[in-house]
């Protein structure tokens, strides 16, 4: 997994501890084929009693962490960010398949006019 080193970041004494810490916690997960996400990195450094678990340690630990990979401490892909999808447009190799797809996503909306259907959305 990458550790790419984008700028050179200089760090105080207690925030490399931190960072070790957070890479020994990434490590350990991964290990056990799990990976963490940021907030999931947070409270098990609050669990263990490494930060306090308020707002401003949340952003000191998000920036912290920010900071260490463009440093190239903390591999690029060892926090995820399941919130977000990674998009791409559609492709197909014929304009048949394009149809196929188009006839099979086809549907009638057949609660459209029902007087006692609710949705939750």
């Amino acid at each position: 997994m990458p550790k790419i080193a984008y700028k050179d970041v200089s760090f105080q004494r207690s925030s490399l501890e931190t960072i070790g810490v957070a890479v020994a916690i990434v490590d350990e997960y991964e290990d056990q084929g799990y990976d963490l996400t940021l907030r999931q990195l947070y409270y098990q450094l609050v669990a263990r009693g490494y930060i306090e678990n308020n707002e401003r340690s949340y952003k000191r630990i998000g920036n912290l962490i920010n900071d260490a990979r463009l440093a190239g401490m903390i591999d690029w892909c060892s926090i995820t960010d399941r919130t977000r999808n990674m998009r791409s447009n559609s492709h197909w190799d014929t304009p048949q398949q394009i149809l196929l797809s188009a006839i099979r996503q086809y549907a009638i909306d057949t609660r459209e006019n029902q007087p006692n259907y609710y949705s939750c959305n």
